[in-house]
């Protein structure tokens, strides 16, 4: 019976990690397919240069929740918004002029004050993951340290959507 539950544990264990790892290389490839396609946006012509636009977006998305907690003062980097059959998906990535400890904390605390259950909660020495839900609606974010003494907070939310019947 106690090699079943270690067994188990162990399971959910490397799978959470294993969505961790995803969460923070969704967060990197965002912020590098950001810059690359910045710098494929800037069209020169003649002594001027124009941007032409693009998917990823330094904004965050029209149906990203609006009880989802904000840290004060933290800057959009990017975002992006992906749709599949049944599931939307919206990634934003923040950064911050704060400590990873505030930072964390306010999550921790702002999270549930909002009404989002959080479901777990990994913390190193320069990071954070959190995994949280509210209704139909999960995500994981990632709290980590920037460049600059700035923190850098990744959020990666999924909703089930149903399309309307015709």
């Amino acid at each position: 019976m106690k090699v079943k539950r270690l067994v188990r544990k162990k399971k959910s264990t490397i799978a959470f990690l294993g969505l961790v790892v995803l969460v923070v290389i969704i967060g990197l490839i965002i912020i590098t397919v950001n810059r690359s396609e910045k710098e494929k946006r800037l069209k020169k012509v003649g002594d001027q240069t124009e941007e032409v636009s693009s998917g990823i977006s330094q904004t965050i998305p029209k149906n990203f929740p609006s009880d989802f907690p904000i840290y004060p003062g933290a800057k959009v980097e990017n975002s992006y918004v992906s749709k599949g059959e049944e599931v939307e998906a919206q990634s934003v990535v923040w950064n911050v002029e704060a400590t990873l400890s505030e930072v964390s904390e306010f999550f921790k605390l702002q999270l549930p004050n909002k009404g989002w259950k959080i479901g777990s909660v990994v913390e190193g020495d320069d990071s954070m993951i959190v995994s949280f839900s509210k209704n139909e609606v999960e995500g994981f974010l990632a709290v980590g340290k920037g460049t600059e003494a700035k923190v850098v907070i990744s959020v990666t939310i999924g909703a089930k959507f149903e399309e309307p019947s015709i």
